[in-house]
């Protein structure tokens, strides 16, 4: 008969823990950390060296005011955030199959792309009537943020924006299309249906809607090369409807990206070019590459895919 031998597993820590450990991090000190978690710091400290003991790794140096995170501390802090998230992500799913919820997503959206999602959420409902459907909407920067710390399962975006948040390659991308900016005026102005040297376009004041930053370096590296001052911005939104407002009824020029500029929403103004402005928008859906899509978000992708790529003339390359 042979013996099974018992194996100490090398990640045995608990929950509590990570929340202590995290706590120190965000205070620098044991002191602030324990009336945080509203324990005793003899308590807190004890339950931080037990989990230095765990890893086998001193997770902070000890100062004579506070701590601060030693390297291994610094990359224990990314995994610790998703063990927590993880935990109540899944105590929240327990209470979702108690009530009946067939399924949860949380969706990141970016901002141009809300009206696509909205369109398929009947047909959505109709093959899941019980799921539950959360969508986060904003900019590409602040949903690669929310994927990398396990916020959300998947991101319909701009991948050029949340490339910098895949610093260690964790992210898979899904290409769907490609489309640039368009610029865009009150009808009957000097610069429609032109493409426009920098200087030209200096003369005129500007509504910029809040676009990633990369974007925005390519816009002013266009300018800059020129030797160009780049124009005066006298507004700066989120607002769909407040930058048409400025396009239309207080003749500044703008730029969207195209799906968005050839959108019902900007109906009614003008389009022009930028000469040198070339960026490029690569959009898709990412998700982390160890989370594994489930039925019901695959049959979300689906729909969301079948209403958002005919609306736009400028498929994959």
């Amino acid at each position: 008969m042979t013996n099974t031998a018992t194996l100490r597993c090398p990640v045995d820590f608990s929950l509590r823990q990570i929340a202590h450990f995290l706590s120190v991090m965000e205070t620098s000190s044991f002191l602030k950390a324990s009336l945080h978690a509203n324990v005793s710091q003899p308590a807190l400290s004890k339950s931080i060296k037990t989990l230095e003991d765990r890893l086998g790794v001193a997770l902070f140096e000890r100062l004579p005011r506070g701590v601060r995170p030693t390297p291994h501390g610094l990359a224990f802090e990314r995994y610790a955030r998703r063990i927590l998230v993880d935990a109540r992500r899944a105590a929240a799913e327990m209470g979702d199959v108690s009530a009946g919820v067939a399924g949860h997503i949380i969706a990141g959206i970016g901002t141009p792309y809300v009206e696509s999602v909205r369109d398929i959420l009947p047909a959505f409902r109709d093959l899941y009537p019980n799921a539950r459907l959360e969508v986060i909407t904003g900019f590409a920067g602040h949903l690669g943020k929310l994927l990398a710390e396990n916020k959300i399962d998947i991101v319909l975006a701009m991948y050029n924006g949340i490339q910098q948040e895949d610093r260690r390659g964790e992210f898979t991308f899904e290409h769907w299309y490609s489309d640039g900016f368009v610029g865009i005026c009150p009808l009957g102005h000097p610069v429609e249906n032109k493409v426009n040297p920098p200087e030209e376009l200096a003369r005129y004041s500007w509504a910029m809607p809040l676009i990633e930053q990369s974007a925005m370096s390519a816009l002013r590296s266009g300018f800059t090369s020129a030797a160009i001052r780049f124009p005066g911005v006298a507004l700066t939104t989120d607002s769909i409807e407040l930058l048409k407002h400025a396009v239309t009824r207080l003749s500044m020029l703008s730029i969207a990206p195209g799906l968005l500029a050839d959108s019902a929403e900007f109906g009614g103004v003008g389009r022009f070019q930028i000469s040198g402005f070339q960026f490029r928008r690569k959009i898709g859906i990412i998700q982390r590459r160890d989370y594994e899509l489930s039925p019901i978000h695959k049959s979300f992708l689906s729909l969301v895919r079948q209403r958002f790529t005919p609306a736009s003339p400028h498929r994959a390359e």
